[in-house]
Parts: C-alpha cells; structure tokens; sequence
C-alpha cells in the first residue's frame, strides 16, 4: 500500500486504542479501497476488530495479510 493508505490505517488504529468503551469489538465497513483497508485494520488488529464489509476492494496488495483476519468478513 502506499504512504497515503498506511497513514490512515495508523489514524484508524489510533482511533482503535482511544475509543470508549475499551473492550467491545468495532466493526469496520470499507468501498474500493477504503475496503481493503479495512481488511488490513482486522489483519493487523484482530483482537479488536469484530466485522468486516469490504465492498469491491482490491484484495491483490494485501493478499499476505487475509489470512490474520479472524473476524467475519461480507464481501
């Protein structure tokens, strides 16, 4: 991913470690590659993140990544 994506996913996991209530899952809905970054943000952060929709994201730049995602995930 370029520069641009991996600053918003360090601003998502910054909005992950600040939100409150601490401890319940969040649930992350992406378009395009808004989706794909969501997937990264469960890849990377599976303990805090519960749902996934990913609506037509580019998977290919991130195919490494998909199989960290444990939560459920709608395509």
């Amino acid at each position: 991913l370029d520069p641009c994506c991996e600053r918003l996913i360090a601003a998502l996991e910054c909005g992950l470690d600040a939100r409150i209530p601490v401890g319940l899952p969040l649930g992350v809905v992406g378009s395009s590659r808004g989706g794909a970054l969501a997937l990264l943000l469960a890849a990377r952060r599976p303990e805090q993140v519960g749902a996934v929709v990913c609506r037509n994201g580019p998977l290919g730049g991130i195919a490494g990544a998909l199989e960290s995602v444990r939560c459920p995930v709608l395509l």
